[in-house]
């Protein structure tokens, strides 16, 4: 059985761990808040459908997930965007270590075939229940059987791209 010791070190690795972890954190969360500003910049400049789609392909939030409680923070755009940095920063730092293995050849190569699988897999899933939605829309009546209620809140740009 092999023991880890705690000697000089082995601290000095585990404190640079933990300082690249918060790095990588502060990052992802800049890049997330850049996004989101990207996403109010189109709904404020008219844009709507493509604030949707963008928003759809980048971190799948859509009608349906509007339509869910904004507590959760799964349903929050902030956090589907940090999300989406912070892995994307995990797969370049996971890549450039088998980079260093010589697994692989080239980082950028490999982390734009897995960019366009993965953007190739959120339009098909985003176009296949757009068409469903399209579909049960159709179907439902003009009643819902909610009485009107009017909420006076700040302005949000989610209101503006999903609500009807």
């Amino acid at each position: 059985m092999y023991l880890i010791s705690l000697t000089f070190w082995n601290c000095v690795l585990v404190l640079f761990a933990l300082l690249s972890l918060g790095a990588v954190v502060k990052v992802a969360t800049f890049l997330a808040t850049l996004s989101e500003r990207v996403i109010v910049l189109f709904t404020q400049s008219g844009m709507h459908q493509l604030a949707r789609t963008l928003l759809a392909l980048s971190v799948g939030y859509d009608q349906r997930t509007y339509g869910q409680s904004r507590f959760l923070l799964r349903n929050q755009v902030h956090i589907r965007f940090q999300m989406l940095w912070g892995s994307l920063l995990a797969l370049t730092a996971f890549l450039g270590l088998l980079r260093a293995a010589h697994v692989i050849n080239s980082i950028s190569l490999s982390l734009l075939v897995i960019s366009v699988a993965l953007i190739a897999l959120r339009m098909a899933s985003y176009f296949i229940a757009s068409r469903q939605s399209i579909h049960q829309v159709k179907e439902q009546s003009a009643f819902t059987g909610r009485p009107n209620q009017h909420f006076i809140r700040q302005w949000d740009y989610l209101d503006e791209l999903f609500a009807a």
